[in-house]
């Protein structure tokens, strides 16, 4: 048997434990399944958690930067603010 090489498709499995493939994809064909695991296999370190968070902040930049958000006017902010003060907090005695 020859295999030929596919580009790597990500799915997820459906809650009535089908997956969906796109029509590229002919009935009958043969395919592989690998399980990806969404848990990290340790506990990150607060490096490697850092690191992450950092990522994700940058790339919250680059798409703010190319679709802007409005920002809350300088009242709609103090309110926001003033709300998050009076909230309690569980660091808090």
């Amino acid at each position: 048997m020859t295999f030929i090489e596919q580009p790597l498709l990500v799915t997820t499995v459906g809650d009535d434990r089908t997956i969906v493939l796109p029509d590229s994809i002919p009935s009958g064909a043969t395919i592989g399944i690998v399980v990806l695991s969404d848990r990290p296999k340790r506990k990150l370190t607060r490096k490697e958690r850092f690191k992450a968070a950092l990522t994700e902040i940058e790339a919250a930049i680059i798409r703010s930067q190319q679709e802007p958000i409005d920002l809350p006017a300088d009242a709609e902010f103090n309110a926001l603010i003033e709300r998050a003060r009076k909230e309690p907090h569980a660091h808090r005695s």
